[in-house]
Formats: C-alpha cells, sequence, structure tokens
C-alpha cells in the first residue's frame, strides 16, 4: 500500500497543479489592451484586409507578363523584381494579420480561413514567380547587359 501511495503521489501533485493553472486562466476580454496586439496597425478592418488580397492578386498576375522575357531588356528584369520584392512586402502584412487574428480565437472559424487565404496567396506567389531565378541562371546576358 505504501507503494502504491509513493507512485501516485507525483500524479496527484500534476493533477493539482493543472487544476489550479487552467483556474487561472483569462478570457481575451479579461485582458487588459495594452497586453494585446494592436492589429489596427496593420488593417483597420478585414474589409480593408480584403481589399489588399485582391489587388495582390492583381499584380502577382503582372508578374507573369514578363516570363520567358527576363533576358530581353534588363528594364524588364528591374520591373519583374521591383513588382515581386513589393509584392512580398505587401503579403508579409497580410500574412500577419490573418495569423495574428487566427491566434487570438483559435476556435473561431472564420479567422483560420482569413490565415488559409494568405497561405493560398503567398502559395499563387511562389508559384507565379517560381520562373525567375531558373531564367536569370539560364540566361548569363542579363548579368552582362546589367552590369
Amino acid at each position: 500500500m505504501k507503494k502504491v501511495f509513493i507512485y501516485s503521489l507525483p500524479l496527484l501533485i500534476f493533477l493539482l497543479a493543472s487544476t489550479i493553472i487552467s483556474a487561472q486562466t483569462l478570457d481575451r476580454e479579461e485582458i487588459d489592451d495594452k497586453y494585446k496586439w494592436n492589429l489596427e496597425d496593420l488593417y483597420s478592418s478585414v474589409d480593408e484586409w480584403r481589399q489588399d488580397i485582391a489587388k495582390i492578386e492583381g499584380q502577382v498576375d503582372e508578374i507573369q507578363k514578363y516570363k520567358g522575357k527576363l533576358g530581353e531588356d534588363p528594364n524588364n528584369l528591374l520591373i519583374t523584381l521591383d513588382t515581386l520584392y513589393g509584392i512580398i512586402k505587401e503579403f508579409y502584412r497580410i500574412s500577419s494579420y490573418a495569423g495574428k487574428l487566427r491566434d487570438q480565437d483559435l476556435s473561431n472559424s472564420e479567422n483560420e480561413s482569413l490565415a488559409q487565404q494568405a497561405g493560398n496567396l503567398g502559395t499563387k506567389i511562389s508559384e507565379t514567380a517560381s520562373f525567375i531565378d531558373p531564367e536569370i541562371g539560364k540566361d548569363e546576358q542579363i548579368f552582362q547587359r546589367t552590369t
């Protein structure tokens, strides 16, 4: 009987500690605003976020126009890379907002959907821009013309 008590004691302590810890968990509404993300620094509303998603999707299609043309003119490379890095900068803002919004309440399926939309946009950007590195590596003329 003494052995059972000795082996059960750590389990009993663990259960007691976890009960106390979970009892101290606060709801988001109970937490002071100074300890929360201010997502309005990124977007004032989900509608504004959706507008940027649509804008970026349109810009991604602009990159595709230069596929196979990067070596024709140094300006093609410059325009393509400027466009791509502008898109990436905005994508990080979009993705950060959606991720933080989702993390505020993991049970909110709408916020999870927004994070998935951001992820899908990131995939589209990567797929669309996948021609750039191979095309630059293949076409040494680009470097000769720009240097």
